[in-house]
């Protein structure tokens, strides 16, 4: 009998998704996003960077063609001047227009260079921490839906009489149970987050090898959007950072692990959900 391969189920009323395969959903989703910034940074990231280096080259070619012989000879006079020692070189002055320029050029067109690569870098690790917070919002969604009798542990949380009043029915209240704590929850530090996990699922993310680099991210994230990457006491005291007062970079190296270490513990929370729930 020949092998067949399922490629794709169709879903009806009568074939609806089991419980596994629910919240197994929301980490394949989550997977794809990873995936989708491994692809920026490996392949955008270098096209911006050529198209980079194609621009600086066109860009001082053009200026080069333009000089006269003794614009080249003071070309060569301040290549001659950076291969000496930084601690021996004196101010440069120049006679040539054209060689001003082309400096000028260049140290505009190398700074872009290296801003946009930073750029991409940085802008991934927010986006890798916003699609965790989704996925970790969907899937306790998800689980919630499948157990409802957990939203009665909240029951002191503070939910509007309004919102209830407009609820339509039983499962409209339960939706804005699930909304409120979900949107609760998030609002936490990662700490928060990992104590509540804990607590209430068993799922104690604290003992993973690299957990102080998993919630490191959490708090970089922060400073980058609210002080530039710029270590402020609530990084230091959250990381134990203990470097100078320097901007932090995100290098290629640290988001390729970035992105490792989120997939990983993605995947730890959703078979832990999966074994309990599905």
């Amino acid at each position: 009998m020949v092998k067949r391969y399922r490629i794709a189920k169709v879903i009806t009323p009568k074939t609806k998704r089991t419980k596994k395969e629910r919240l197994v959903h929301n980490y394949i989703f989550f997977k794809h996003q990873l995936d989708i910034l491994i692809y920026i940074n490996k392949e955008i990231a270098s096209i911006v960077e050529q198209q980079m280096l194609t621009k600086r080259q066109k860009e001082l070619s053009k200026i080069y063609n333009k000089m006269t012989s003794d614009d080249k000879k003071e070309y060569m006079r301040l290549m001659r001047w950076k291969a000496e020692p930084i601690k021996k070189r004196r101010q440069f002055t120049t006679t040539s227009k054209l060689l001003h320029d082309y400096s000028a050029q260049r140290l505009e067109l190398f700074g872009n260079y290296y801003v946009y690569g930073r750029f991409i870098r940085e802008m991934s690790l927010v986006y890798l921490i916003v699609a965790f917070e989704e996925y970790l919002g969907d899937i306790l969604r998800t689980v919630f839906y499948i157990k409802p009798d957990i939203l009665k542990s909240y029951s002191k949380d503070n939910i509007s009489f309004s919102d209830v009043l407009d609820a339509k029915n039983k499962q409209a209240v339960i939706d804005i149970m699930i909304s409120h704590k979900i949107d609760s929850l998030l609002r936490k530090n990662i700490d928060g987050i990992a104590k509540y996990l804990n607590k209430q699922f068993q799922i104690d993310l604290t003992v993973e090898k690299d957990y102080k680099k998993f919630k490191e991210r959490f708090y970089r994230r922060h400073i980058l959007i609210h002080n530039n990457l710029y270590p402020n006491k609530n990084y230091i005291h959250a990381t134990d950072y203990a470097g100078k007062y320097d901007r932090l970079q995100i290098s290629a190296n640290y988001l390729k692990q970035s992105i490792s270490i989120y997939r990983k513990y993605g995947k730890i929370i959703t078979d832990h959900f999966a074994a309990k729930f599905g």
